[in-house]
């Protein structure tokens, strides 16, 4: 396949960040009629207040949800998700290992060098997290809690064969959990991850970002109520306090990387037309009544 060039990847970018924002709208149309909250978070929001809109070299949208409005979503979708998409959860994607969720399009590849050694679903995604409670991010506990959940998510990539487990102390998790189905694995992480939801609610943390733990949990009053941003000429939700929170994730956050590090990961396999659509509504349902 002959590689594309600058040009050509510039159109591609924008085309793709256009469908994203479609995507998106379909994810707030389905929280505005349930009524739930969602938050554009990570590298999206700090586009909202830097560019008004994505980050010139950035190719895909971050939504956060606080935990219980996370289960409703993933439930009401089976329902009420355009059938353009596909919700890629663990209940619906044996092959997710993420801590996480991805809504996706059918019928459109994003394979990246990356993604290309994992099975499943790879169309256009938004990555949606869930936002659990914290009662102090300081503490052992939460921080045992943040290194053990990646960990115990090593072995789901363990289990895809085409994963190397990356430190001495993973391999040792890993052989720990390897014995337990994927969905029993993804529920201890669950567990863990929730671990603080009953207790004050202090803080909220997104324990499955890149980000180091720490740089991702808030005072609630930062981030709760939502507040209205600029996002490619619409207005979505972002936190409360946007300037505390991007200045404790990204520093001088209004300041342009140098040129060097303005990297999109836009793969040479990008196609708007072809792909996979992974799960009926049906299938989906025969999986979801086993495991209640």
């Amino acid at each position: 396949m002959k590689a594309k060039t600058k040009k050509e990847k510039t159109s591609d970018l924008r085309k793709l960040q256009l469908v994203l924002v479609e995507m998106l709208d379909e994810l707030v149309r389905i929280c505005d009629k349930h009524n739930l909250t969602y938050f554009l978070v990570g590298g999206t929001a700090l586009g909202a207040i830097r560019h008004k809109g994505f980050i010139p070299w950035d190719d895909d949208i971050d939504v956060g949800m606080p935990r219980e409005d996370f289960e409703k979503f993933i439930k009401v979708c089976l329902d009420d998700l355009d059938d353009k998409y596909f919700l890629d959860h663990y209940s619906t994607n044996i092959h997710n290992y993420y801590g996480y969720a991805k809504l996706r399009k059918n019928n459109t590849t994003f394979v990246t060098e990356y993604s290309k050694r994992r099975k499943g679903h790879d169309g256009f995604f938004i990555d949606i997290f869930p936002m659990d409670y914290n009662t102090n991010k300081d503490s052992l506990s939460v921080k045992f809690r943040a290194s053990i959940t990646r960990c115990i998510l090593e072995t789901l990539k363990l289990k895809e064969h085409n994963y190397r487990v990356r430190t001495l102390r993973r391999p040792i998790i890993s052989l720990m959990f390897y014995p337990f189905s994927r969905y029993r694995i993804h529920r201890i992480v669950d567990y863990l991850y929730q671990k603080d939801n009953k207790k004050v609610h202090k803080n909220m943390a997104i324990y499955s970002t890149v980000y180091f733990y720490k740089k991702d949990i808030y005072p609630v009053d930062v981030v709760m109520p939502p507040v209205k941003a600029t996002f490619e000429g619409r207005e979505y939700n972002v936190y409360h306090d946007t300037d505390k929170y991007l200045s404790q994730l990204y520093g001088d956050y209004m300041k342009l990387p140098k040129e060097e590090d303005r990297i999109s990961h836009l793969p040479d396999n990008l196609d708007f037309n072809h792909g996979l659509s992974l799960i009926t509504k049906e299938e989906y349902n025969k999986l979801h009544s086993k495991r209640k």
